[in-house]
């Protein structure tokens, strides 16, 4: 074999160690790192509970509650109301828009317009499928549904 006419370079980080790596508080530098000092687990923050508990106060969230379910009338009052289903007072729903407070004057009806051709649900052109009922052959299994050959006598 030959040798290489370039000499081997040792790597630069060898030879007389740094300041840095005999100072000696800079070899404890990683107690300052600990989490306890400079807070950096979000975890031992803690959590804060939401503004409004929505299920623990209510029914049914314990044992014996769930084997004794409230009647229907306790269950019926906890309900609220839909908002827009409720309406103001002093308007009749039968009698249709009331009149203007500013003019006085009975509001437009709605213009009923002519049909256009083509214009709704299409026609149904195809027969709706219906299933057919094959016996016990379905019921029976692959094997019995399967064609049997037989000879003739």
């Amino acid at each position: 074999m030959t040798e290489p006419d370039q000499s081997y370079d040792p790597p630069q980080d060898t030879g007389e160690p740094d300041a840095v790596e005999t100072d000696p508080a800079a070899l404890n530098s990683a107690e300052d790192l600990d989490e306890d000092r400079i807070r950096a687990d979000p975890l031992e923050e803690g959590m804060d509970p939401p503004e409004h508990w929505s299920g623990v106060t209510k029914y049914g969230m314990t044992p014996w509650e769930q084997a004794h379910p409230r009647g229907l009338g306790d269950r019926v009052g906890e309900e609220n109301p839909d908002p827009a289903a409720e309406i103001p007072a002093g308007i009749d729903s039968r009698a249709g828009a009331p009149e203007d407070p500013d003019t006085g004057a009975e509001p437009e009806q709605p213009i009923q317009l002519e049909p256009v051709e083509g214009d709704g649900p299409p026609f149904d052109t195809e027969p709706d499928e219906v299933g057919v009922d094959a016996g016990s052959a379905v019921a029976a299994g692959p094997e019995q549904a399967a064609m049997h050959v037989e000879e003739e006598r």
